[in-house]
């Protein structure tokens, strides 16, 4: 038993310096660094083929990191210095994990010689030259922003000048460059509300639907106004013209049907061909249910009404009122109530007709209450349209 159970161990030994060796043929540095670290953790007993297996695909990888990082340049490509951060962040971590392991002696006296590299420098290094890229970027794009008063190059400054930030916290003036590009990316929009289709609305609708509450709209880039604040400006104008409001007839719908069921009516004994009851092993009477069709007439008062709200969303220029977007909107209003009676069985009742057991339905609506319902269904329609206009 101890021969064969030192014999698998052999095998798994052998097995996991080989799977090693052939992580690094094949360079897979990282996962050959990864396997052979836990096979070294914490043992005394440490394998030399482990621990040169270990240093060799460390020198191989570190050397291919540093050869990219020569070949990225980003000194002379301040683009790549994100890739190069991204870099040093690896070899970082991969010395992070073998650094507790040293000093590394196998069990042979053999010595592992691992040359770290300043990965502290080198990602301060790269995380400067990145503010500095992503600074100059959005200074460049800001001046021209502010030459053509074009908002998406403000908004896309304003992202270089949080990336730069954020490498490095408070680079040179971007707090207020980043108010800057924010001020100038930001769209500011009048919304009105216009009755053009002579369509009545009740006076208290009519004050609603031009309630919009702009807080409801504003994001990071748009800023939304429905009053007219003497010191602001704007860059754009959205109008929700009402065109028809159609309100249709109160409709009582009285319908009869049969709903039917089988249900259980007792039970009955089995018996054999010459009529005796049967029984089972234990000698108990063997028996079934019984089963009957039962009825109930069913009387269905259905009331329905319905009012549609029509209209149009129009986007424009505040100062040269060139149309943007135009866009129509319609939304309904729905009523509807069943009551259902029945003589019968109520068991007969399916669960539609169960559910609606009333003497009478619900009341039909105000005519202002469904105009109203309505209204801010198009109020709803209007903000959510708005909001996926691209400005």
């Amino acid at each position: 038993m101890k021969k064969l159970l030192y014999t698998f161990t052999l095998i798994a030994i052998i097995s996991s310096c080989r799977s090693i060796e052939k992580m690094v043929e094949r360079g897979d540095y990282d996962g050959a660094i990864i396997h052979a670290a836990e096979k070294l953790a914490g043992k005394k007993n440490k394998k030399t083929k482990h621990v040169q297996a270990l240093e060799e695909a460390f020198l191989k990888i570190t050397q291919r990191d540093l050869d990219k990082i020569a070949y990225l340049d980003g000194t002379h490509k301040p683009k790549n210095w994100e890739r190069i951060e991204a870099i040093t962040d690896q070899m970082a971590r991969r010395q992070d994990k073998i650094e507790p392991l040293l000093p590394l002696i196998s069990n042979e006296g053999y010595v592992a010689q691992f040359d770290f590299v300043d990965t502290y420098a080198l990602k301060n290094k790269a995380r400067a030259g990145a503010a500095a890229y992503y600074y100059e970027l959005g200074v460049a794009e800001l001046e021209q922003a502010r030459a053509k008063e074009d908002k998406w190059l403000a908004r896309s400054a304003h992202e270089n000048f949080a990336r730069a930030d954020h490498k490095l916290s408070n680079y040179k003036n971007t707090a207020r460059l980043l108010h800057e590009s924010h001020e100038l990316g930001t769209a500011h929009i009048m919304i009105e509300v216009k009755n053009v289709g002579g369509a009545y609305v009740p006076a208290r609708l009519q004050t609603e639907l031009e309630a919009i509450d702009p807080s409801r709209l504003n994001s990071k880039w748009r800023r939304y106004y429905s009053a007219r604040p003497e010191s602001a400006t704007y860059d754009y104008r959205s109008v929700l013209e009402l065109t028809d409001i159609d309100l249709g007839p109160e409709r009582e719908i009285i319908t009869h049907h049969t709903d039917t069921k089988e249900v259980k009516d007792g039970f009955r004994y089995l018996r054999d061909k010459k009529g005796n009851i049967k029984t089972d092993s234990t000698g108990k009477k063997l028996k079934e249910d019984k089963f009957k069709t039962v009825y109930a007439d069913v009387t269905e008062v259905h009331r329905e009404k319905a009012a549609m709200v029509r209209g149009l969303m129009k986007v424009y220029h505040y100062n040269t009122a060139a149309t943007i977007s135009t866009r129509p909107l319609s939304v309904e209003a729905l009523f509807s109530d069943y009551a259902s009676t029945y003589r019968g069985d109520r068991r007969a009742l399916c669960d539609t007709d169960h559910s609606r057991l009333k003497t009478y339905p619900l009341p039909f609506p105000h005519d202002e209450d469904m105009i109203a319902d309505a209204t801010y269904k198009l109020k709803d329609s209007f903000v959510a349209e708005l909001s996926q206009i691209r400005i």
